[in-house]
C-alpha cells in the first residue's frame, strides 16, 4: 500500500471495508473510519478503486465488490497491487500524468484502458477524478485518485497454451488501431465477420463474429445477428446505385496479390437512418488469408477510416481559395478603372504645366507629383492581385541606372521625404554600360531602399552607387541614420 509522506505509515483494509494501519515501529492496527465511506460504492454495480499514481509509489489502495467479481480476484489480491512493477516506461509516464493532473491540479481524466487479468480482455473508459480521504496519523487529507470504468467490454480469455495465442495477439493488436478493423470470410456464402475491433462492434452493436466453421451449429436467429458484408454495404451511402452493385461484385471477386479497393462515401449513424448523414467515411478493401485457420481460405481486411474532418477542411480550404480569387479579382478590376481617371488627371496636369504659367506652376506641380504617387501605389496594387495569381511579368529592356536613380531621387526631394541637413546623393556613375532589368521594377526597389534610409536618417547623409562586375551590377545604398 502506499504510505503517507508524512507518517510513513501503509494503509491496509479489514474486511468491513474500514482501513487499518501499522506504524512502523510495529504497534497495533489504528481503524480509520473514513475508509468505511467507499463501503456504499459496493452497492452499485460500476466498478470503482482508489488508486495513488504517485511516481515513486503507484498502488492500488481500495477495489468495490464489482470490480473483484470482474477481476476475479479477492480484494486481499488487489489492495496493495504495484503499478510500476512489470508495466513498461510509457505507462509509467501515463500514471505520472495523471498522478500530476487529478491529484495535484485536482483536474479529471478520462482515458481508454485495457488490461489482461489472468489473460482475459476487459477494456474499459477510465474516469479518474480526485478523491480527499484522510489518512492516518495525519493532520489533513490526502489527494487520491478516484476510478470508475465505463462502457466496460470483456473478451475471450486468451488461452496461453494455445498454437493459436500469436494469432490471438496479432488480433488484440488489430483491435485498438485507430481504424475500424474487420475481416469476413469470402469462402463463406454469407461472408461472415470473423473478427472485429472495438470501434466495429460499437456501430454494428448487437452484431457478433463468427468463425465460418461455427455456422453450422447457429440457429437462424444466431444467424440474423452475425455481421457479414452485406451488412457493412447497407451501412454505406451510395449516390449511385449501379456503382454500388459494381463495387460490391469488384470487393467480392478479390483475389489475393491483387491492389485493394479503396471508397470514400458518406456512412450512416446508427439509430438515424432516415436523417441526412454528413459522416464521411474512407472504406479500404484488402484481400488477405484467413488469420486463423491453416487452410488458404480467402478473407477481406476491411479497414474503415472516418475522414469528415479532412473533407471539411478541404471544403473550407477550397471555398477560401475561390473567396481569395473573388478578392484579387475585384481589387483587380478597381484598381484599372482607377487609373483611367487618374492618367487623364496626369495629362491634364502636364498640359496646364506647358503653358508656363508661373503662378499655376507650384500647384501644379504638387498635382503631379501626388497623381504619380497615388498611380504608383495603384501600380503596387495590381502587382500584389498578380502575384497572388502567379502572374507577375516583368518587362525586360536595357536600363540606364544612372537615369533611373537620379528620378528617384528627384522624387524624395520634391515629396519632402528628406530631413533638412541631410544629403541624398547619387554617386552612379555616368557612362556606364546599361543593365538589362525592368526599368519600373528597380525604380520600386531603388525608391523602397532610399525612402527607408531618409525615413530613418536625420542627419549626415544617404548615399547610392553602383559597382559594375563582369556579369554583374551590384547597387549599394548607405546612410548615417
Amino acid at each position: 500500500m502506499t504510505g503517507c509522506s508524512r507518517c510513513q505509515q501503509t494503509p491496509g483494509f479489514s474486511e468491513d471495508g474500514t482501513s487499518k494501519t501499522s506504524g512502523s515501529d510495529g504497534s497495533g492496527p489504528t481503524v480509520l473510519r473514513a475508509w468505511g465511506d467507499f463501503s456504499v460504492l459496493d452497492e452499485i454495480h460500476n466498478v470503482h478503486y482508489v488508486i495513488d499514481f504517485s511516481p515513486s509509489n503507484s498502488r492500488i489502495l481500495w477495489a468495490n465488490t464489482p470490480a473483484c467479481t470482474l477481476l476475479g480476484l479477492p480484494l486481499s489480491k488487489i489492495q496493495g497491487l504495484n503499478l510500476n512493477g512489470g508495466n513498461s516506461i510509457a505507462t509509467q509516464l501515463e500514471f505520472s500524468l495523471i498522478h500530476q493532473k487529478v491529484q495535484v491540479e485536482l483536474g479529471n481524466v478520462d482515458k481508454e484502458r485495457t488490461v489482461f487479468p489472468g489473460g482475459k480482455r476487459i477494456h474499459a473508459l477510465w474516469r479518474c477524478s480526485p478523491c480527499h480521504v484522510m489518512l492516518p496519523e495525519c493532520d489533513k487529507p490526502e489527494v487520491l485518485a478516484l476510478i470508475t470504468w465505463d462502457n466496460v467490454e470483456t473478451g475471450e480469455k486468451l488461452d496461453v497454451s494455445s498454437e493459436q495465442l500469436p494469432l490471438k495477439a496479432a488480433s488484440e493488436i488489430l483491435r485498438h488501431m485507430p481504424s475500424s478493423s474487420s475481416i469476413y470470410d469470402m469462402e463463406h456464402e454469407l461472408c461472415p465477420s470473423i473478427f472485429m475491433c472495438l470501434k466495429t462492434q460499437r456501430y454494428f452493436e448487437g452484431f457478433k463474429s463468427l468463425p465460418a466453421d461455427q455456422l453450422e451449429h447457429i440457429d437462424s436467429v444466431e444467424k440474423s445477428n452475425l455481421l457479414c458484408l452485406d451488412k457493412v454495404f447497407s451501412s454505406m451511402i451510395w449516390e449511385d446505385t449501379s456503382e454500388k452493385v459494381l463495387q460490391m461484385e469488384a470487393i467480392k471477386n478479390l483475389q489475393i496479390g491483387e491492389e485493394g479497393i479503396n471508397i470514400v462515401c458518406r456512412k450512416k449513424t446508427p439509430g438515424k437512418e432516415d436523417q441526412d448523414c454528413q459522416t464521411w467515411h474512407k472504406f479500404v478493401f484488402i484481400p488477405v488469408f484467413h488469420p486463423f485457420c491453416s487452410t488458404s481460405r480467402r478473407c477481406i481486411l476491411l479497414n474503415e477510416f472516418d475522414v469528415t474532418a479532412e473533407r471539411t477542411i478541404r471544403a473550407d480550404l477550397s471555398l477560401a481559395v475561390r473567396a481569395q480569387a473573388a478578392l484579387q479579382d475585384f481589387v483587380a478590376a478597381v484598381s484599372h478603372e482607377l487609373r483611367t481617371p487618374l492618367n487623364g488627371i496626369l495629362g491634364l496636369a502636364e498640359v496646364l504645366l506647358s503653358k508656363q504659367d508661373l503662378k499655376m506652376s507650384k500647384p501644379l506641380r504638387g498635382i503631379q507629383e501626388c497623381g504619380l504617387r497615388l498611380n504608383e501605389l495603384v501600380g503596387n496594387i495590381i502587382d500584389v492581385t498578380n502575384i497572388g495569381r502567379g502572374e507577375m511579368n516583368l518587362l525586360w529592356k536595357l536600363v540606364n541606372l544612372n537615369e533611373v536613380a537620379g528620378r528617384v531621387c528627384d522624387s524624395l526631394m520634391r515629396g519632402n521625404k528628406v530631413a533638412r541637413g541631410v544629403q541624398l546623393i547619387n554617386n552612379m556613375a555616368a557612362g556606364k554600360p546599361l543593365v538589362e532589368g525592368d526599368p519600373y521594377r528597380l525604380q520600386q526597389v531603388l525608391y523602397n531602399l532610399l525612402g527607408n534610409a531618409v525615413k530613418f536618417t536625420s542627419e549626415g547623409r544617404v548615399v547610392v552607387s553602383a559597382e559594375w562586375r563582369e556579369k554583374e551590377v551590384v547597387v549599394r545604398v548607405e546612410d548615417s541614420g
